[in-house]
């Protein structure tokens, strides 16, 4: 069975001590709950902004973002949305979709 070792000459990680394991292991476990958090504050986020009508990512082709941060219809590009709409409802697959566009 092969273990893992580290060794740091700057720094105090050394997993060949069961305080070094320990440490490395801390270290992780602190890191994962931070990604986690972060994830959880941004998802609720987002939630908040929808509640408010607000659209936080860029707008969807075919619209535009008002000054109020809400979507909008963008009169340059709704004809397009509008025929790509009516060729799936003709049964186009995304493969003839693509070379009739």
């Amino acid at each position: 069975m092969y273990t893992f070792v580290y060794k740091s000459y700057i720094e105090v990680y050394d997993t060949s001590t069961a305080m070094g394991r320990m440490f490395i292991t801390i270290v992780a476990t602190i890191a994962e709950w931070e990604s986690a958090n972060l994830g959880e504050r941004v998802r609720l986020d987002q939630i908040e902004k929808a509640r408010q009508s607000e659209w936080s990512t860029p707008a969807p082709y075919g619209c535009r973002k008002n000054n109020q941060k809400r979507l909008e219809v963008n009169p340059d590009e709704i004809e397009v949305v509008k025929l790509i709409a009516h060729k799936i409802k003709e049964c186009y697959s995304f493969q003839q979709l693509l070379m009739y566009m």
